[in-house]
């Protein structure tokens, strides 16, 4: 419950829309309107509305706030994103910090750079909420540079730790991928069904349907090789469509 003068508002947690309708009701010179902008904002960031985001955030005296700014703008302005996650990284707020200097490891360009640093945070940062994060962006880089056997160790602390859904979607695929390209097909395929069987997005669907058919086709398992081709036609525009047909 904010109050502004004699005005009560209760607010749900996370609900962008009241929290708009709210807003209006405070004036300006308000103790509580920086605070409620700043609300809002966090709550855009977090429903997706970016824009939104950037538009309550902006310019606001609050490390929070700049915190959540910075991550509204990571895919739109990089740049801006990058500048203030260097300043924060310094904030007196720890969580802040922390996630700051990963954010900026996540950003990093340079794979061998962001290798070195990804090193250096799991060793400082063990309690930190994106610890299992960096061990998956690490396997993922050393994956890059085709470091199977080391990728597949931080695949594996990853693996157990707390990541998003998402993360944990991709994690799965890349474990395949891993296996198969360390010649362990068995495990390849358990990883590559586990994805099938759990997987909500379709970034790699079609990906990992065409390598378990042509798994099936090599130990001449044709029916299950015919299915999992039929499957691709759910997939019109993927490049994987023609291969399976030929």
């Amino acid at each position: 419950i904010v109050r502004d003068g004699r005005e009560g508002i209760l607010v749900r947690p996370g609900d962008a829309s009241e929290l708009e309708k709210a807003i209006r009701k405070i004036r300006q010179d308000s103790p509580y309107f920086a605070k409620y902008k700043m609300l809002l904002g966090i709550c855009c960031y977090h429903t997706g509305k970016m824009q939104k985001a950037r538009d309550y955030l902006v310019g606001l005296a609050d490390e929070k706030a700049e915190y959540y700014y910075a991550l509204a703008n990571k895919d739109f302005d990089p740049n801006k994103a990058s500048e203030i996650f260097k300043r924060l990284q310094n904030s007196m707020i720890e969580e802040i910090a922390i996630n700051s200097k990963f954010f900026l490891i996540q950003m990093e360009n340079d794979t061998d750079e962001a290798i070195k640093k990804l090193s250096e945070f799991i060793k400082e940062n063990k309690d930190s909420k994106f610890w299992g994060s960096a061990q998956y962006l690490l396997g993922y880089k050393l994956f890059e540079k085709g470091n199977f056997q080391q990728a597949l160790i931080h695949f594996k602390k990853a693996e157990e730790s707390n990541l998003d859904a998402e993360t944990f979607e991709k994690l799965h695929y890349l474990l395949a991928e891993t296996y198969y390209q360390l010649d362990k097909q068995e495990l390849a395929e358990k990883y590559l069904e586990s994805y099938l069987q759990k997987s909500a997005n379709q970034k790699f669907r079609d990906q990992a349907i065409f390598k378990r058919a042509l798994q099936a086709y090599e130990q001449k398992d044709f029916l299950v090789a015919i299915n999992k081709f039929i499957q691709l036609e759910n997939f019109p525009n993927s490049d994987k469509l023609a291969v399976g047909y030929f």
